[in-house]
C-alpha cells in the first residue's frame, strides 16, 4: 500500500473511508423513505462546541488530566448532523448516545479530524504491509494524514486488522448468515485467488442520504461502510492490485458487510467497539469534509483545531507490527494471504445541496434555540430521528 489516492494508487486496502456526497431531497413521509437500513435516533444529543472549546482550552498544556466528561463530549457514539446557530456563534453537533463506554468518541478524534481534513485539507490513511518476501509475515503499519501515535490512526489500524482476522476465519464471530473467507473457499475447493485485499469503505451517498434544512442551518446524515477487495499480485516494488476482484472474495466482502451491524455490537470482536469507533470516525471525516468543501470557516473550529490531541506511550501506542494473518483449508492445504489500509477522502460535487422543509431538522433547530446558555455541554433532547444509510 503506496499510496493515500485510491484512482491513482492501487495500494491502498484495509479501511477505506472515501466519500462521496451527493446530498438530495429527503421527504419524512413513509411512503417516500428510500428502502433499506436506517439509523433511529432515540433522544438525539445536542453538543455544543462553544462549551467544548471553553471547557478543554484551560487542559491545553495538560491534556492528560483532561476530565473524562470533556474526554468523550456529551458520551455519544455517532455524529449525524450540526446545527449552526449564528446568533451564539456556536456549531452544535447531533449525536447518537453510547450505547456501552468502549463505543463513545473521543475529543482526539474532533480535534485530529478539524485538523487533519477540515483545517489542512489532508487525507487520514493507514496501511498494514508485509515484506515482500514474507507475505504471511508481520503486517507493519504505515499511517498518513494523521499523527502516527494518535488515536485516529490506532482505532483505523485495529478496526483493519479485525477485520482480516474475522473474514480470513483466523477470528470465529458468531453471527447467523456470516460466512468467512475460509469457510467459502473450503466449500469451493480449488477457486479463488491465494492473495486479496479487502478494506473498509464508506458507502457513497445516494439520493436522500444527506438533508440540509430550508434555511441550510441543520445538516443531517448517516455514513455507511462497507468492505471491498480486490486481487494482489507480486511485483517488483512489492504487492499491488490488479483491478480485478475473486468471486468467493466478493462474497466475503460481501458477507462482512452485511453482518457489520451485528459485529459492531459483538461482544466477540477485538478490540471491543473497535467497528463502532471507526464508523465514528467516518462520520468524523464526513462532518469535516462537508464544511472544507463548503468553504465553511469558523473561529470556533479553529480554536478547537488548535487543542493537543494525545500521544499514545506504552500498551496503548501502535504497535510495531501486527502478527501476518494466515488462513488454511484442508484441500492441499493452501494459505491464503490478506492485505489492507485505511483511506479517508471526501469528494462532494454542486448538485450535493439540495434543501428541504421537514420537521427533524424544525425540531433540532428549535431545541439548539432552546439550549441553556449556563455553560453546559450537551444535552439530550426528546426527538425521535430516523435516517437512512448510505
Amino acid at each position: 500500500l503506496a499510496g493515500f489516492d485510491v484512482v491513482a494508487d492501487r495500494h491502498v486496502g484495509g479501511v477505506e473511508l472515501q466519500i462521496t456526497l451527493d446530498l438530495l431531497e429527503f421527504h419524512e413521509l413513509a411512503d417516500f423513505r428510500k428502502p433499506g437500513p436506517a439509523l433511529i435516533v432515540e433522544q438525539p444529543v445536542l453538543l455544543s462546541l462553544a462549551a467544548l472549546a471553553a471547557g478543554a482550552q484551560p487542559y491545553a498544556q495538560n491534556w492528560n488530566a483532561l476530565p473524562e466528561h470533556l474526554r468523550f463530549p456529551g458520551a455519544v457514539e455517532r455524529i449525524v448532523g450540526f446545527v449552526l446557530d449564528a446568533e451564539r456563534r456556536d456549531i452544535f453537533l447531533v449525536g447518537v448516545p453510547a450505547r456501552r463506554p468502549a463505543r463513545r468518541l473521543d475529543i482526539d478524534a474532533l480535534v485530529t479530524g478539524l485538523r487533519s481534513v477540515w483545517l489542512e485539507g489532508l487525507v487520514p490513511a493507514v496501511s498494514l504491509d508485509p515484506l515482500p518476501d514474507a507475505p504471511g509475515g508481520p503486517q507493519y503499519p504505515r499511517v498518513i494524514g494523521v499523527p502516527g501515535n494518535s488515536r485516529v490512526a490506532r482505532i483505523m489500524l485495529d478496526a483493519d486488522y479485525a477485520m482480516k482476522r474475522i473474514v480470513s476465519g483466523a477470528e470465529k464471530i458468531g453471527v447467523p448468515g456470516y460466512a468467512n473467507l475460509l469457510e467459502l473457499r473450503a466449500a469451493s475447493p480449488g477457486a479463488g485467488s491465494e492473495r486479496d485485499r479487502f478494506w473498509f469503505f464508506p458507502t457513497p451517498f445516494a439520493p436522500g442520504d444527506l438533508q440540509v434544512s430550508a434555511s441550510a442551518r441543520t445538516v443531517m446524515f448517516n455514513t455507511g461502510l462497507k468492505v471491498l477487495t480486490e486481487r494482489e499480485r507480486l511485483a517488483a516494488q512489492g504487492f499491488v492490485g490488479t483491478g480485478k476482484a475473486d468471486s468467493l472474495a466478493s462474497r466475503a466482502a460481501e458477507s462482512f458487510t452485511d453482518a457489520l451491524d451485528a459485529l459492531e455490537q459483538s461482544d466477540q470482536v477485538s478490540p471491543p467497539g473497535v467497528f463502532a469507533q471507526l464508523r465514528g470516525l467516518a462520520d468524523v471525516v464526513t462532518l469535516c469534509s462537508i464544511w472544507r468543501r463548503s468553504g465553511f470557516d469558523s473561529p470556533l473550529l479553529r480554536q478547537l483545531a488548535s487543542l493537543p490531541s494525545r500521544k499514545l506511550e506504552g500498551a496503548d501506542a501502535t504497535p510495531k507490527y501486527y502478527p501476518g494473518v494466515r488462513t488454511s483449508i484442508s484441500v492441499g492445504n493452501t494459505v491464503y494471504m490478506l492485505f489492507g489500509g485505511v483511506h479517508v477522502k471526501v469528494r462532494a460535487t454542486q448538485r450535493s445541496v439540495e434543501r428541504f422543509r421537514g420537521r427533524m431538522t424544525a425540531a433540532l433547530e428549535a431545541a439548539a434555540a432552546s439550549f441553556p446558555r449556563d455553560g453546559r455541554l450537551a444535552q439530550a433532547f426528546a426527538l425521535r430521528m430516523t435516517l437512512p444509510r448510505a
